[in-house]
């Protein structure tokens, strides 16, 4: 009998070297798939993964990857929950079907989903950015703050929880304080663009005109394709009664595919 049981067990080794080998060659035809672009490649490969061990959570965590950088939302959605079943102790796999759940707009998903995370991995900056932004835009802005304030200590460098985090502070009032986080924000990472239309959004309450128009042009240079800064800009420039600039903005703006119509300046532009 020892002989036999001697002999499975080699046999069973063999087969387990064998399938790991294989594992391993698929995942290297996977990622080299996956940075060439060939996303259709990448996933089919992690897919044998699957096919050899069905309980592989890493295959499902990076087959969903995939997807999701061919918006394949649903379908990384489903992998991260696959990945979750097998094995519940990893905090990526909740916060990546967060971030799924969340381009589906299943934001309470998404909400349940970084909430595991941050009780797995508290330090998780990004889980508790990403909540503020869901709170923030169902218009609990202190809630939201309060997400921000945790991204930022775990992450002081975090330019978007700064710039998120002046945002709703703005719609608070909390003018100069959200003025300071813009600033803040600019000078960590000075290609956001959402920094400078938050900061220009709030000079412009703060009825400094002037500096207004220069953080929409620094927008505008960052992303020529956002209409509603042009349109903002003119309205700014018309407070300046600058009809040039008002007219070329407004002329940008509709060129653009801008909808709405501003009869006064429809009237000043013919």
């Amino acid at each position: 009998m020892k002989p036999i049981v001697f002999t499975i067990l080699i046999c069973l080794l063999s087969l387990f070297s064998k399938a790991q080998s294989l594992r391993e060659e698929y995942n290297q035809c996977a990622v080299e798939k996956f940075d060439q672009h060939d996303y259709a490649g990448a996933i089919e490969y992690f897919s044998r993964i699957i096919e050899l061990n069905p309980n592989d959570s890493m295959a499902y965590l990076d087959r969903g990857i995939v997807k999701m950088e061919s918006h394949e939302f649903e379908g990384a959605a489903a992998d991260f929950s696959q990945a979750v079943r097998v094995d519940s102790t990893n905090a990526d796999n909740f916060f990546l079907r967060a971030l799924a759940r969340q381009e589906l707009k299943d934001y309470d998903g998404a909400l349940s989903d970084f909430k595991r995370t941050v009780q797995i991995e508290d330090g998780n900056a990004d889980a508790h950015y990403f909540t503020g932004i869901i709170k923030a835009m169902r218009t609990d802005y202190k809630t939201a703050i309060a997400e921000y304030d945790k991204a930022i200590e775990f992450t002081p460098t975090h330019a978007k929880a700064y710039s998120n985090r002046a945002w709703a502070k703005a719609q608070l009032h909390d003018l100069n304080a959200a003025l300071a986080d813009c600033n803040k924000a600019i000078s960590l990472d000075s290609t956001y663009v959402n920094s400078y239309i938050f900061r220009a959004y709030i000079l412009t309450e703060l009825h400094r005109t002037g500096e207004a128009i220069k953080d929409y042009t620094r927008a505008i240079q960052l992303d020529a394709t956002n209409n509603g800064n042009y349109l903002k800009r003119a309205r700014l420039y018309h407070k300046l009664s600058d009809k040039a600039n008002t007219c070329s903005d407004y002329k940008t703006y509709k060129s653009l595919g801008g909808t709405e119509v501003v009869k006064e300046f429809e009237q000043l532009c013919l």
